[in-house]
């Protein structure tokens, strides 16, 4: 069976909850639409969560967006040794990503271990803008919230 859904927002009990109730199953797909971050307190340990299935695939949302955006700097900051102040770009980044409800997300990823940040880090660069699938002979696109913000000129891999 294939499944479909979106903007969570750190939501995990409902996320959990939604999975024992389709029974999902090895065999099964799950396609999440973005917007897993920022507002709910687990965002990040949804992700860890999609990131050890193979079967649900994550999909980039204008939160996952910013959290990609900031986390490298974020990083940083916090490595012993790198004594870089921010530069007033990743400044601006933080500040966006803080207005549009980041705040629970950032505190939640500074209290994961670093094993934790690591697997967060290297997950978000797979998630794609959108998805072409074809179910029971239809064809599908899935995206987010559309394609103009996910321009070549703005890749989220580099």
């Amino acid at each position: 069976m294939v499944y479909v859904m979106s903007d969570i927002h750190g939501c995990s009990e409902k996320y959990r909850a939604m999975l024992e109730n389709i029974a999902f199953a090895a065999d099964d797909t799950l396609y999440v639409l973005g917007d897993v971050l920022d507002r709910g307190p687990d965002g990040f340990k949804i992700l860890l969560d999609m990131a050890a299935r193979p079967n649900v695939i994550g999909l980039l949302g204008n939160h996952e967006l910013l959290a990609a955006a900031v986390l490298p700097s974020l990083l940083r900051t916090m490595r012993q040794g790198e004594e870089q102040p921010l530069s007033e770009t990743e400044q601006e980044q933080i500040q966006e990503w803080l207005q549009n409800g980041g705040k629970t997300s950032i505190l939640q990823f500074l209290q994961f271990r670093e094993e934790e940040m690591e697997t967060v880090y290297a997950y978000l660069p797979s998630l794609s803008p959108y998805e072409e699938i074809t179910v029971l002979g239809r064809q599908f696109v899935l995206t987010h919230a559309g394609q103009d913000r996910f321009s070549a000129a703005r890749p989220l891999k580099e």
